[in-house]
């Protein structure tokens, strides 16, 4: 169950336009960290000031509040997002809009396919395979347990445990966003978490291991 379906049915989002069932109530929140019983005033009055906290926490790198708010809706992205802004980090090749000459180039090939024509799209022969490089630095050492998958692609955004902390299945392991919805993952058996594999701000794909409980 994401934050945000949590934080809905608290009632950070106002009142619903219709009753919650009290069964789903009881289950979204359970373990909730605000409360397992829904409020019943307006959402303002049970949040705490954040802005401050966020020009703070954005002081060395927002120029004006446009980034100040980038980052206090989304702490990690939004950092990552004034980073690649302000050429602190590199943005990956997916994020990098497109030229003019592309969009021509694209439209050029639709319009073609749409008069039923052949279109026909060169690809460049692959690079000749090269022989691996002798490896000098050991082989990282195997943990063995089982590996908590990352269900779709996504951004960490924190850990909820540290290597070495003994949970119970259904612990919270980490959060993950994606597509603006942050997921608590848990552990799917008791045990001790082995390894951690990533950090957050990492961008992850479907089925990594962020965890191995053992």
């Amino acid at each position: 169950i994401s934050q945000q379906v949590k934080d809905y049915v608290y009632g950070l989002y106002g009142k619903p336009p219709a009753p919650i069932d009290p069964k789903v109530q009881e289950l979204v929140l359970k373990g909730y960290e605000r409360g397992e019983q829904p409020i019943t005033c307006r959402p303002a009055d049970v949040l705490e000031p954040e802005l401050d906290k966020a020009k703070e926490a954005t002081k060395d790198i927002a120029r004006d509040i446009g980034d100040v708010l980038a980052y206090a809706l989304y702490p990690t992205s939004g950092m990552r997002f004034l980073r690649w802004k302000y050429g602190l980090e590199e943005p990956p090749p997916e994020t990098k809009g497109k030229t003019l000459e592309d969009i021509k180039g694209e439209d050029e090939l639709i319009a073609k396919a749409k008069a039923g024509e052949f279109v026909e799209v060169g690809l460049a022969a692959p690079p000749p395979v090269a022989e691996a490089p002798a490896k000098v630095e050991e082989e990282k050492e195997v943990v063995a347990g089982t590996p908590l998958l990352a269900p779709m692609p996504g951004t960490i955004i924190r850990y909820l445990v540290n290597e070495g902390d003994e949970v119970k299945a259904g612990d919270g392991i980490v959060v993950l966003e994606a597509m603006k919805m942050e997921n608590v993952l848990p552990t799917p058996e008791d045990g001790e978490i082995k390894a951690i594999n990533f950090k957050p701000g990492d961008r992850v794909n479907a089925n990594d291991v962020l965890a191995i409980i053992g």
